[in-house]
C-alpha cells in the first residue's frame, strides 16, 4: 500500500517542555524531514586503502509550509519559540501508522508572507536541540 502525504504532519506539544499532547500544525501543505549522519574517516594503514566509516553526528530538519489560519495556536506557540530562541516539543509523523520521531526542536526560520491575490503562507525550519526519539 502507499502511503498518502497528507499523513506527514507536523505536530506541536501544547507545552513547550515535557507534553503529553501533541496537535497538528494548521494549514499544513507540505511537511518533510531530513535526516543526516555525518561519517568520518577512520581507516588507517591496516584497512588495506578502504576508508572506514565511522558515524560521529546525527542531525535532522523540519520542513513545513503552509497556509495562515485564524486562529492559529500552535503556530504561535512555534513563533513564541522563535522570539524566545527557546525549544518546543514537537513530533513529525511520516504515515498513517504513526511512524516518525519527536523531540525538542528549535525554530531556526520563521516566514510568514501574502499577496494581495493569494492566502497568507508560512513556511517554518525546525532543528532538533537534541536526541529525537523514534514514535512507534
Amino acid at each position: 500500500m502507499i502511503d498518502k502525504g497528507l499523513a506527514c504532519l507536523l505536530k506541536v506539544g501544547t507545552t513547550a517542555t515535557s507534553p503529553t499532547t501533541y496537535t497538528t500544525l494548521e494549514g499544513q501543505t507540505d511537511t518533510s524531514f531530513d535526516g543526516s549522519v555525518q561519517v568520518a574517516d577512520a581507516g588507517d594503514k591496516d584497512s588495506g586503502a578502504w576508508a572506514v566509516g565511522v558515524a560521529t553526528i546525527r542531525s535532522g530538519t523540519v520542513s513545513v509550509s503552509g497556509n495562515l489560519k485564524t486562529p492559529r495556536p500552535m503556530h504561535v506557540l512555534l513563533e513564541t519559540a522563535w522570539v524566545g530562541g527557546t525549544t518546543h516539543g514537537c513530533e513529525i509523523v511520516f504515515d498513517a501508522a504513526g511512524k516518525g520521531y519527536k523531540g525538542d526542536f528549535y525554530v531556526t526560520a520563521f516566514n510568514v508572507s501574502g499577496t494581495h491575490t493569494d492566502v497568507g503562507k508560512y513556511s517554518l525550519t525546525l532543528t532538533p536541540a537534541g536526541a529525537l526519539t523514534a514514535l512507534p
